[in-house]
């Protein structure tokens, strides 16, 4: 699964996941775009006026957030 990529998001030395708060290897964290229609991570690059901003992850933790919500909705096509 790969998510999207983000190079200009703020100082890219010191990033942590948002889902565990663990220092990341600024080359392995994965950015993830969080969109306020469906209320979690967008598949898709979204509208900026949709946009909640975009949020780091970790290789493990990035694959937990798209289970937990695709479990909560399972409605939604991956």
């Amino acid at each position: 699964m790969k998510g999207h990529t983000r190079k200009d998001c703020g100082d890219n030395t010191h990033v942590h996941c948002y889902e565990c708060g663990q220092q990341l290897d600024p080359k392995r964290a994965v950015w993830l775009e969080w969109d306020t229609n469906v209320g979690g991570p967008s598949r898709e690059p979204i509208l900026p006026e949709r946009s909640q901003g975009w949020f780091a992850y970790g290789p493990d933790c990035v694959k937990l957030v798209y289970r937990n919500y695709d479990y909560r909705h399972p409605d939604r096509k991956a």
